[in-house]
């Protein structure tokens, strides 16, 4: 058989996760499909967010735009330039690339290959991997920052803790993926 491209998996539970059935048709498209585009890791860059998302997913400028809207919104992904981060796409990657010391170089070796901006850190930070671009880091936000978060999102749909991230609030549920 001809060889089809890099497999991605995503777990089943996502399909039923309340969170993920309160999004919109197009914005549950769209981040199916980013979860394919992004790949293990989560983070990459896309040059062209919302032609690529119209290519792949058949729907409209206005469409794909409001699920853009919508997915970053309830902090499902982030966008910093053209590098685009599925929160919590590198938690849930069932084939566990942060498992292993191979894995985490690897991911960080990626992590390098990505335009310089804080996102990645953040990335980095929320990940417990070092910063790749430590030049951006400003000293009051960086202090204890590469110790991951123990439970940032204690439940779907609250708030993280003070001690986990601040502002990523919602996403794939902690305990069902």
């Amino acid at each position: 058989m001809a060889n089809r491209g890099e497999y991605r998996a995503i777990h089943v539970a996502l399909i039923d996760d309340p969170d993920f059935l309160q999004l919109s048709p197009p914005a549950r498209l769209a981040l199916m499909t980013l979860k394919l585009i992004l790949g293990a890791s989560g983070i990459d860059v896309v040059r062209a967010l919302v032609p690529e998302l119209m290519a792949t997913t058949g729907y409209d400028e206005a469409t794909i735009r409001a699920a853009v809207d919508e997915l970053t919104a309830g902090r499902w992904i982030l966008i910093e330039g053209r590098v685009v981060w599925l929160r919590n796409g590198l938690r849930f990657e069932p084939s566990k690339p942060l498992a292993s010391e191979n894995g985490r170089k690897g991911i960080s070796a990626h992590l390098e290959t990505l335009p310089r901006v804080a996102l990645v850190n953040r990335f980095a930070d929320y990940y417990g991997l070092s910063r790749p671009f430590p030049e951006l880091d400003d000293p009051a936000e960086s202090e204890g920052a590469t110790e991951p978060p123990s439970n940032p999102l204690p439940t779907p749909s609250e708030p993280p803790t003070e001690a986990g991230i601040r502002d990523e609030g919602r996403g794939m549920r902690d305990n069902h993926h």
